[in-house]
């Protein structure tokens, strides 16, 4: 056998295993199941407010669940002040998504009175997302 045959040969047999290779990643690969939740536009999320000024957020769940999916959000504002804690519910809802839907939502909140920082945080599906506000002075 010549030089030039046995290239073939090698060639095909490389050829085909990469091919095999391809095939079984490709046939074998499962998706796993997640739920998406992202603000939608973070550069724009406040970060500091008045008092008497109102903020506002947008928030998103989409379902790669692979099945029809009842979901719940709650959304907290957790105010700071000093060492003390308290936390407000601004909303919650519960909805449903078929899957590969999405749900897009739209908050707005007021700093509550005397505080230093508040965290909003929005809760789906064991998930957590938030943004901290600062107050400043009016």
């Amino acid at each position: 056998m010549n030089k030039s045959g046995l290239f073939w040969i090698l060639f095909t047999i490389l050829i085909v295993a990469i091919g095999a290779v391809l095939a079984l990643f490709i046939l074998t690969r499962t998706s796993v199941p997640f739920t998406e939740l992202y603000f939608y536009e973070p550069e724009s999320l406040p970060s500091e407010l008045r008092l008497d000024q109102e903020g506002s957020f947008t928030f998103v769940v989409i379902n790669h669940e692979n099945k029809p999916m009842e979901y719940e959000y709650t959304v907290v504002q957790e105010s700071h002040i000093g060492t003390q804690t308290s936390e407000e519910i601004l909303s919650s809802a519960s909805f449903s998504l078929e899957s590969g839907d999405y749900e897009t939502f739209s908050l707005n909140f007021e700093l509550a009175e005397s505080i230093e920082k508040s965290q909003v945080i929005v809760s789906v599906a064991d998930q957590e997302i938030y943004f901290w506000v600062n107050s400043s002075e009016q």
